[in-house]
């Protein structure tokens, strides 16, 4: 732990560091909080259900295709900032707009509007981060470093889901969303407080026009389409996502209330959620501060990809909470690679002057089956049923995750560190 403890000495990372680990809880909150809401708002309704998730992810996309690849060329404190604030005031409005009944989509309209906006802004955060990260420590520290930002919103994640339960059953929907909204503030006051290092080729970037822009767009996804290796590994953990979107917000809820009942079903579900991320903090903490060889990454990324999603089903199909409790644990432990080395593979495969542009590909990536796969899965649910759609979606995330890593295996250039 001295090693962790010596990162946060640093003012500048113990900042952004508490920031984000707040932020992180607060999102926690208000994913568990926006899953119980549609529930409640639209019983019996998945597909509606599913559309506005898909919006909320397919805004995402949209903003990192067209805003994503001027993040080596905005400041990215600045970006963060002001996202963050613009994010607290559109999550504190979530509730009250979702009660406002406009327009098509059943009434939906004004929360398609809210959740579309909020998705573009939320494809910037994440990247400008992981892009500025490898800035703020040596390159032997880089695991280190990933390990302890990703502590945020697994500590976040650890207590949010019970957390949520608790306020969701006892005080209203609505009080969840409101501390999400303060969290945002805090991180954003947070970035305001300091300041970054200079971005490494920002100067020859300035340029701006749709032409420029596509320069940029071009540069950065054409150095992840050379290389199979990168994008196989994002073709998993985007399938991965997909799969625990799905899973978040569709599936567990109904897990919950089948092995628990409807009044200790948000309490139940936030358990199973602690348990997992609870046992994801341990393995990711002595994952960061291990050296993995570099032709381990991948074989690594893909277990952390096909086990999680193997046993997240075993939750569903659990006959008892405790079992379900179990299989939980067991996810948090598999899922520990793509929490630690996707992220440090991006750093030391990519020319700094990219790192923001990759890093908006992974995030694409990341996000692009989501659409999909809730799409898909509410149309399954309806018509199969819980168990049959939930089998077939982990099947493809499985399937996929090894065309990936097969696709990469035969690219050795690919394993090159970037000097």
């Amino acid at each position: 732990m001295q090693l962790y403890s010596s990162l946060l000495r640093e003012r500048r990372v113990a900042v952004v560091w508490v920031g984000e680990t707040l932020n992180a809880f607060g999102s926690g909150l208000s994913v568990w909080a926006l899953a119980w809401l549609l529930l409640r708002t639209y019983p019996g309704e998945p597909l509606l259900v599913a559309l506005v998730l898909t919006v909320l992810s397919g805004s995402s996309l949209l903003g990192t295709i067209f805003l994503g690849p001027r993040l080596d060329v905005w400041d990215r404190r600045r970006t963060l900032m002001r996202c963050n604030f613009a994010l607290a005031l559109l999550t504190a409005l979530l509730p009250l707009v979702a009660h406002t009944h406009l327009g098509p989509f059943r009434g939906a309209a004004p929360l398609l509007m809210l959740v579309a906006a909020g998705g573009v802004l939320r494809s910037l955060p994440a990247p400008a981060l992981s892009a500025t990260l490898p800035q703020l420590a040596r390159s032997e520290h880089l695991g280190a470093l990933q390990a302890l930002f990703n502590l945020t919103w697994m500590t976040g994640d650890l207590v949010a889901g019970a957390i949520a339960g608790l306020l969701i059953s006892g005080v209203g929907i609505n009080v969840a969303f409101w501390i999400d909204a303060a969290t945002f503030l805090v991180a954003g006051l947070g970035y305001a407080l300091v300041q970054f290092p200079a971005q490494s080729g920002s100067e020859q970037l300035r340029s701006s026009g749709v032409t420029a822009w596509w320069t940029q767009l071009r540069e950065g996804w054409g150095f992840v389409g050379r290389r199979p290796a990168l994008w196989g590994m994002f073709l998993g953990l985007g399938m991965t996502n997909a799969y625990f979107s799905v899973f978040g917000s569709l599936v567990l809820p109904r897990v919950g209330e089948r092995l628990l009942g409807p009044e200790r079903g948000p309490l139940g579900v936030g358990l199973i959620d602690a348990v997992s991320v609870g046992a994801e903090v341990v393995a990711s903490i002595w994952l960061g501060r291990t050296i993995v060889r570099v032709r381990a990454v991948r074989p690594l990324v893909l277990l952390g990809c096909i086990f999680p999603v193997i046993l997240a089903t075993c939750v569903v199909f659990a006959p008892s909470y405790p079992l379900a409790m179990l299989f939980a644990l067991l996810n948090g432990l598999s899922f520990a690679p793509l929490s630690v080395l996707v992220a440090v593979y991006v750093a030391r495969h990519t020319p700094a002057f990219l790192l923001g542009r990759v890093s908006s590909a992974r995030s694409f990536f990341s996000d692009a089956g989501r659409p999909l796969a809730m799409t898909v899965s509410g149309t399954l649910l309806t018509l199969l049923g819980l168990g049959p759609m939930v089998v077939t979606l982990a099947g493809s995330v499985v399937l996929l995750s090894l065309f990936g890593f097969w696709k990469g295996a035969g690219q050795p250039l690919a394993e090159v560190e970037v000097e």
